[in-house]
């Protein structure tokens, strides 16, 4: 018996070994299975539990650098929870992201990346060339069950938005997203850039809603003015209403 005993803690330690020192490559086939193979982590190092990459498209287009932790005694305890760290020198990405039951909870969220990183969730063709950083953060945002809670601000910096030889300048673009019953709302506007902004966003998993109006600046090329002549209908000041609406997985 004692020899069945002392083979039994042998496998286990042999297992927990083996676990502890899982390849972080893992985590890029996982993470390019949940998205469709749209999302990528490149250069993956260390193990599952502590690991650094970057975050990137199946193109390698762009890139965000990140650490991640995860605790195994959380996980004995059926915690499910992933820490961002930045890399050195950064301040983001950062923040806490867990399984609560269902659902999903994030916490002291800070990320940042190029524009571009956004059309790897639309269909292709969908969307014009993005320009410029976008910075996200929030507090705590929890999606469980039907009810999402919390708040969520996006700033887009240096926003350009290419369609053929149009250049849309938005300088800075504002977006705010509060839970609103079942659904996500948001509210969008901008500082600068050759073009004013004002909107609204919902989101109801996986649908998208955009409903802004766009209004060209007096010094507005030519270029860009055409383009909103193919937008919609214009009034007299030469706004135009931009509605899309699709699915984003």
């Amino acid at each position: 018996m004692r020899k069945l005993v002392l083979f039994l803690i042998l496998l286990v330690a042999l297992a927990a070994a083996v676990v502890a020192f899982l390849p972080a490559t893992l985590v890029d086939g996982r993470l390019a299975a949940v998205t469709a193979g749209k999302l990528r982590v490149a250069d993956a190092s260390g193990t599952v539990w502590n690991g650094r990459g970057a975050l990137t498209d199946a193109a390698g287009a762009w890139r965000m650098p990140f650490t991640w932790r995860v605790s195994p005694l959380d996980v004995l305890r059926g915690q499910r929870e992933v820490t961002l760290l930045p890399p050195a020198g950064a301040s983001a990405p950062r923040g806490v992201i867990g399984q609560r039951g269902d659902g999903v909870e994030v916490r002291d969220l800070a990320l940042e990346f190029p524009a571009r990183a956004l059309t790897a969730f639309f269909p292709t063709g969908i969307v014009p060339a993005l320009g410029g950083m976008v910075s996200v953060t929030s507090p705590t945002m929890t999606f469980a069950g039907s009810q999402p809670a919390g708040t969520l601000d996006a700033r887009w910096t240096g926003a350009r938005i290419v369609a053929g030889d149009a250049i849309a300048d938005l300088g800075t673009v504002r977006l705010a997203v509060t839970p609103r019953g079942n659904d996500l709302a948001g509210t969008l506007g901008n500082e600068g850039g050759n073009v004013r902004v004002q909107g609204t966003l919902s989101y109801t998993a996986p649908s998208l809603a955009v409903d802004a109006t766009l209004t060209p600046a007096a010094d507005a090329p030519p270029a860009l003015l055409r383009l909103f002549a193919s937008l919609g209908a214009q009034d007299s000041s030469g706004r135009a209403r931009f509605v899309w609406r699709g699915n984003v997985r």
